[in-house]
């Protein structure tokens, strides 16, 4: 099922939630709305769902169907919220047919077919053998594969989640964003979730819609919203940065006096900010003949697979981050105090009031 957002917007008082939105959703496709918050991204997904109504002029369609004005009941739409939602004195078969159970008479299965489809549906989403346990007896990633499970019940044509991991420790949201990968490769049913968790959007999404203060920044893959971000607010949301001043003539950036190049010849900027992430800079004791910044190590902090470095510039003292691997780290056996020369691997330069 396609979903096509016609310019749509939503104010609440003095306060523009959205603002003339555009995009299509592909049918079949696992969508995340990406933002901080404030950024429109509940909201939209709320108007998708038929929850909430946008101001005059846009349109919504499913399909080559206008549903902008149509109740959330009638758009065949199912949704799961952040807190589960789950009926606490029903069991978890109560729970995943309460859907199919309060149907009209007309379009309502049978007792058996109901049946049928909850085991199929526990089974799908790794619960057979707990038909008969209440939530307070789930761990929080079951109690959430229930409310997924009774979202499916119904057999919708859209699937919306808002932060569906978000109440959920780190650990169990990792296995569950890959459980949600597997399911949605499956069922191939069109899904939109809302997320402000960069990681979550980037390892589950086919494509992310990053959203900033009730507009679109950027649409795309994975891939292509990392590595080549729209402007300097996508660079900053997706993940850590340096940002550093710089000369920029004819491709080459001047930083701090050292010239390094972008990769762009046609690019000129008598004053920019280039963009680094800490993971993108080769690290040296000695300048090998390279273009490099020189900086003093202050600080060492192991996390996991990765070292993070703080070092500050000769120059001006600026702070910067760096990522190593530890092989890395072993390979250059830095100590507090040292001096380390570092080359940008990759960078890029925005102009200075690029920053949306």
């Amino acid at each position: 099922m396609k979903i096509s957002i016609d310019k749509i917007s939503k104010q609440f008082g003095n306060f523009q939630a959205l603002s003339s939105v555009d995009l299509e959703v592909k049918s079949g496709e696992l969508l995340a709305l990406l933002g901080p918050s404030g950024s429109g991204k509940t909201t939209l997904l709320r108007i998708i769902a038929g929850l909430e109504s946008p101001d005059e002029n846009g349109v919504i369609r499913f399909g080559d169907e206008d549903v902008t004005y149509r109740s959330a009941k009638d758009r065949g739409v199912g949704f799961v919220f952040q807190q589960y939602a789950l009926f606490r004195h029903m069991t978890v078969f109560e729970n995943i047919a309460f859907g199919l159970r309060v149907r009209p008479s007309h379009s309502r299965p049978s007792r058996g077919e109901i049946k049928d489809r909850v085991f199929k549906l526990l089974k799908l989403v790794q619960l057979s053998g707990l038909e008969h346990r209440y939530p307070s007896q789930l761990s929080g990633g079951q109690r959430q594969r229930v409310a997924l499970a009774r979202a499916l019940a119904v057999e919708p044509k859209v699937l919306l989640l808002d932060e569906p991991f978000g109440a959920l420790d780190a650990k169990v949201r990792k296995e569950l964003r890959r459980w949600l990968r597997e399911l949605h490769s499956e069922i191939h049913v069109t899904s939109i979730f809302v997320t402000h968790d960069q990681e979550e959007a980037l390892e589950l999404a086919d494509r992310v819609v990053i959203m900033n203060a009730g507009r679109i920044e950027q649409i795309g893959t994975p891939e292509e919203v990392y590595d080549n971000p729209a402007n300097s607010f996508v660079y900053k949301f997706l993940g850590s940065v340096n940002t550093l001043t710089a000369k920029v003539n004819q491709g080459d950036a001047n930083i701090g006096g050292v010239t390094f190049p972008t990769g762009l010849t046609d690019l000129n900027e008598p004053e920019g900010v280039a963009f680094i992430r800490p993971h993108e800079f080769s690290v040296s004791k000695t300048t090998n003949g390279k273009p490099a910044l020189e900086t003093k190590l202050l600080h060492i902090q192991p996390v996991g697979a990765v070292i993070r470095l703080e070092v500050t510039r000769k120059d001006n003292e600026e702070i910067l981050d760096v990522e190593l691997s530890r092989e890395q780290y072993r390979t250059i056996d830095p100590e507090i105090g040292d001096t380390l020369f570092l080359t940008p691997q990759r960078l890029q330069v925005y102009p200075p009031d690029f920053s949306i």
